[in-house]
């Protein structure tokens, strides 16, 4: 269409100057030209879009007339074409231009073009409503035809979400190999404490991915999605220690001489999926036979993925079961698409503990079989399995199940289980000859440059040192068994800059296979995988010297094919896809947080990520990681959920206008949860819904409850319709832990915070526990003309679970000082010593580790969330006490209006329900890093004067120890008699505490119980009274020290109960 629009316009300029010769002047004898006359009465014309102004300067360019037809056609430079066209932009221009026309051309049709557009095309598909819908934009048929690459066997499908759809994205960048300098490195700068290649993972990985999952998609990334270094494989060829292969006995099977092999290291052109082999089964029906991959996995989360050959024979639905600590999950695997590298099928926790954590017909019951014998058998080695005990005993918290069962004529494969993301293994080091790095803008043009190197065996190998999950997708890719001259080693080794980012839309090629290929070969037969859309996430640069944000742009490309892709589809529904992502976006972040968000330009440009991909592509550009002004909101976990949310909502709408289904956006988590005692042996749960201002479909219209038993895993869960359900809990269970998903026909939620719930024997009594930590923020930040950055020695923030996206502390404030290299990027500048580290933040489950230290000091204890606790409702009558756990919590600045606050502590409710507590003679533990800081930094008098007369304390400074050791001051004796230390720096385990309170006691009765060791302040206040008092300067959670934390809580409780 493009291509004979331009040949169209080509014509016509012939014609014209074949009837009139050029002279010099463009003119006709006795007078200007039509075109000519118009085009200096549209010299006149004014914009009507001024909001429009900074995507670029547009006007009126060329013009051409046809009397004979009464039509005419003006166009306007390229830049129209940057802004968001609606039908009304459409009307205002066409208006603007008729006024400028004289009455001579007010009958002529008049058509309207943006560089080579019509501007009506410039409108998706989406937002037409008088306007004819463009076909060529929408599916083509077949879709109905497909079967998910992996699917839960049970669950029902979100039909209204995004559902069977296969989406692509990545973040960008990564630690990637420079041969020009033979190091290393990150391919941007560090900066205000992190780098952009790690930075976009914050949105992508904790986020985005897992809400394009819960609305059904199927999300392939080109890139590690696991950030946990360690990795056990199973292999019929070769097995990381402990792994092993049981065959069922007496079944036959053929060894394919493709397939994965283990390599510690791995160099230029060598694939690992190719050089092993695996196994083929034909299926039977009904059989129960599988085929048992056994790990033994250090305790942990990880990451599971399998592999398989594919043939034209392949079942569509072959039965895979992963069993981990918390149960087990079954899934259905289309073994016809997909083969030949790793497919991801979840993330779970394996463990050597055994226990329940299943629900049966509406209650939960034990899980039997899972006696978790670790693998004996050598490394590689394949067993064909004895008696079904025995294979259970070899099944363990670690193992992965392949069925045999399946269609006559059909045929399962089998090839390996990878548990983990592992570290890079890829080596490298300079060619004979390297290239500079290209600009992604100008992917397609020849590189120049090229340049001979010394000879490359002076050079040692060199892997990353990094985990894998921190590398870019070049050797994720080649780890993956993806060809290397077909997709990431496009200039021949080179240069790994230039691969990196080529490689991502040749990926996306290679998944779907023929006619949509990669470049160099479009017929190549690929993965089979029917890819929806691609998705490449980038932050840019720039700075403003005022407050003022960079902004949002967004990149897609027509330029490839004529403007069309290989299944005939057109490609300006990448400029549809691209359009409606960045219009959810700013919509919602200026709702959100910043009524002034820059909405950028929309470019059709050149950019690989966006040209390359053969389905409809975004490159989005969210914001300046070089500008303080984007990254006060986007260091912040909250915006990154939210601007997480939008990009979900902007594929679901673009995805389902294109096939003409429902739309339902998945609800937000729940809040006002409670888990409370309900006779002697059951717990009942409840819950409300929370309304999502901007999505009126995000209703739940059921929910889901988890349950954690011990220290084991989440269980799958079990439905259920209203808001709250009773579920049995006896002192002979362990511990439990909950949380709840909303549900409806577009998905399910992220779950909400969790409690829990623990019974002993002959207990002493019940404590309550409350959670009032809700907070996650970015790190405090300054900003003076001067000086500005990351206040990381005052408040590093908090974390959503936690994050991986820290580099290293800011050490260059001044705003003056210029990028001069990555390796000196100026203002900003950060270190590097967090870069391999995941931080963790606020896990909204701090009440099991409280409750379980209860439990041990002879309590029973429950836990509800501070928004129930503070309902004037809410009965707090008969408990032992009632612990209070603060956490990080503090009032902190909100992003819309800096002027309020966020996470306060002491509320109205909250401070009003304490009271009644005491004046009921109730017990008060209360711990968190800021009860005094709250109060110090709000100035709020009414709370000061309730701290001091209702709990017993004045604060005195936020910064009151380094080191975390605190002691029992001699004022507590005789209750208290203990040392210990809690976390103040990193720990893989638990949030670090930077600025722990030093508080004093308040009047009389009131008395120092502990202090820091190494400043000797005040660390806690306690009060005896009518009732009593303990409030710490510290979060309890944060003693890591397990004995420690339930030798505290034994004396507070019996300060409390020594009345």
């Amino acid at each position: 269409m493009r291509f004979l629009k331009r040949f169209s316009i080509s014509i016509h300029l012939v014609i014209l100057f074949l009837v009139f010769p050029f002279t010099g002047s463009a003119k006709i004898p006795g007078g200007k030209t039509p075109e000519q006359k118009i085009l200096k009465n549209l010299k006149k014309w004014v914009s009507p879009f001024p909001e429009w102004k900074h995507t670029g300067r547009f006007s009126p360019d060329s013009v051409f007339v046809y009397t004979g037809e009464k039509r005419l056609e003006v166009f306007f430079s390229p830049a129209l074409s940057h802004i968001p066209v609606r039908e009304e932009h459409c009307v205002r221009l066409r208006e603007s231009v008729r006024d400028l026309l004289g009455r001579k051309y007010r009958d002529y049709v008049l058509e309207m073009f943006a560089g080579n557009w019509r501007v009506e095309e410039l409108v998706p598909d989406y937002f037409r409503n008088s306007l004819s819908g463009d076909l060529s934009r929408r599916v083509p048929l077949g879709r109905e035809m497909r079967i998910p690459l992996v699917r839960k066997a049970v669950e029902r499908p979100a039909e209204s979400g995004l559902y069977n759809n296969n989406i692509a994205l990545w973040s960008s960048h990564g630690w990637y190999y420079e041969s020009k300098l033979d190091r290393w490195e990150w391919q941007r700068a560090r900066l205000f404490g992190t780098v952009e290649d790690i930075y976009t993972k914050g949105y992508v990985m904790p986020f985005l991915v897992p809400m394009l999952e819960n609305s059904g998609a199927t999300v392939l990334l080109p890139v590690e999605r696991d950030w946990q270094p360690r990795e056990f494989i199973t292999d019929n060829d070769v097995s990381t220690e402990g792994g092993q292969v049981i065959l069922p006995q007496g079944k036959d099977y053929r060894v394919i001489s493709k397939g994965f092999m283990m390599a510690d290291t791995l160099f230029p052109g060598q694939n690992p999926f190719e050089a092993g082999t695996s196994l083929l089964f034909e299926s039977t029906p009904g059989s129960r036979e599988e085929v048992l991959f056994s790990a033994s996995p250090e305790p942990g989360e990880y990451a599971v993925y399998l592999s398989w050959q594919r043939f034209p024979e392949s079942s569509q639905e072959v039965r895979v079961t992963v069993a981990y600590s918390g149960g087990r999950d079954t899934l259905l695997v289309n073994q016809r698409i997909g083969g030949g590298t790793w497919v991801y099928l979840g993330t779970y926790l394996f463990g050597p503990e055994e226990g329940s954590g299943h629900f049966g017909e509406g209650a939960f019951t034990r899980e039997t079989g899972f006696d978790n014998v670790p693998a004996t058998i050598d490394s590689g080695e394949i067993q064909e399995e004895g008696s079904t005990d025995a294979k259970e005993k070899k099944r363990g918290f670690g193992a992965v199940s392949v069925s045999l069962s399946g269609k006559p004529g059909e045929v399962i494969s089998v090839d390996a289980v990878r548990f983990g993301g592992g570290m890079g293994n890829v080596a490298r080091r300079p060619g004979g000859a390297v290239i500079p790095n290209q600009k992604s803008a100008t992917d397609g043009s020849t590189p120049s440059g090229e340049v001979a190197t010394t000879d490359s065996n002076w050079f040692s190998w060199k892997t990353s040192g990094k985990s894998r999950y921190r590398e870019g997708a070049r050797y994720y890719l080649q780890y993956a068994g993806f060809p290397d001259t077909l997709v990431y080693s496009l200039n021949e080794g080179k240069n790994d800059y230039n691969d990196d980012y080529m490689s991502r839309g040749e990926w996306v090629n290679y998944l779907v296979g023929s006619p949509a290929g990669p470049t160099k070969n479009r017929n190549v037969e690929g993965l089979g995988i029917p890819v929806d859309l691609a998705f490449a996430f980038h932050t840019d640069a720039g700075i403003t010297s005022d407050d003022s944000v960079i902004g949002t742009l967004g990149i897609y490309s027509t330029w490839a094919d004529g403007g069309g892709f290989p299944d005939g589809s057109s490609r300006m529904a990448s400029r549809d896809l691209t359009d409606l992502i960045q219009t959810q976006l700013v919509e919602d972040i200026r709702t959100l947080y910043n009524p002034d968000w820059t909405r950028r330009a929309l470019w059709d440009r050149q950019y690989s990520e966006a040209w390359r991909p053969n389905v409809p592509a975004m490159l989005l550009e969210l914001l300046s990681h070089q500008n303080l002004a984007d990254m006060r909101f986007g260091l912040d976990p909250r915006f990154r959920f939210d601007v997480s949310r939008a990009i979900y909502k902007g594929m679901l709408r673009f995805q389902s206008f294109r096939e003409g289904r429902p739309c339902v956006v998945h609800p937000l988590p729940i809040s006002h949860f409670a888990i409370l005692r309900e006779g002697e042996e059951m717990v009942k749960l409840s819950w409300k819904p929370v309304e999502d201002p901007l999505e009126p479909s995000a209703i739940p219209g059921g929910y889901k409850v988890y349950r954690r038993s011990g220290n084991l895993g989440w269980n799958q869960g079990v439905e259920v319709s209203g808001t709250s359900c009773s579920l049995p809990l006896t002192p002979r269970d362990a511990p439990s832990d909950f949380r709840i998903t909303a549900l409806n026909s577009g998905g399910e939620s992220f779950p909400g915070e969790v409690l829990s719930a623990g019974f002993v024997e002959n207990a002493k009594g019940t404590v309550l526990i409350i959670n009032a930590f809700d907070r996650v923020s970015a790190p405090a930040i300054f900003d003076t003309p001067e000086k500005a950055g990351v206040e990381w020695w005052h408040d590093r923030g908090v974390p959503w679970i936690a994050e991986t996206i820290a580099a290293g502390d800011q050490y260059d404030f001044n705003r003056k000082n210029p990028w001069t290299d990555d390796d000196n990027p100026g203002w900003g500048s950060s270190s590097n010593e967090m870069e391999d580290l995941c931080i963790p933040g606020n896990s909204f489950d701090f009440s099991r580790i409280h409750g379980r230290a209860f439990n041990k000091a002879g309590y029973n204890f429950v836990s509800v969330s501070d928004e129930v606790f503070s309902d004037d409702n809410f009965d707090v009558s008969g408990y032992a006490a009632i612990d209070i756990l603060l956490g990080e919590e503090k009032s902190t600045p909100s992003l819309k209006d800096p002027s309020k606050k966020d996470f306060s502590i002491y509320t109205p409710g909250l401070m009003r329900k304490i009271s009644q507590v005491a004046a009921g003679g109730g017990n008060l533990l209360i711990t968190g890093a800021y009860p005094g800081t709250e109060l110090m930094e709000t100035g709020d008098t009414t709370a000061l004067q309730f701290a001091a007369r209702v709990l017993h304390f004045k604060p005195r400074t936020g910064h009151a120890s380094r080191r975390g050791d605190f002691y029992s001051a001699d004022y507590g004796k005789p209750w208290f008699a203990l040392k210990g230390r809690f976390n103040t720096g990193y720990s893989p385990e638990i949030y670090g505490v930077e600025s722990p309170d030093g508080i004093e006691p308040a009047g009389g009765d009131a008395f120092t119980a502990f202090r820091y060791a190494d400043t000797h302040i005040s660390a806690g206040v306690a009060w005896k009274g009518p009732y009593r008092t303990l409030v710490l300067g510290f979060p309890l959670e944060t003693i890591q020290d397990e004995e420690i934390r339930v030798q505290l809580v034994k004396q507070v409780m019996d300060f409390f109960e020594a009345k």
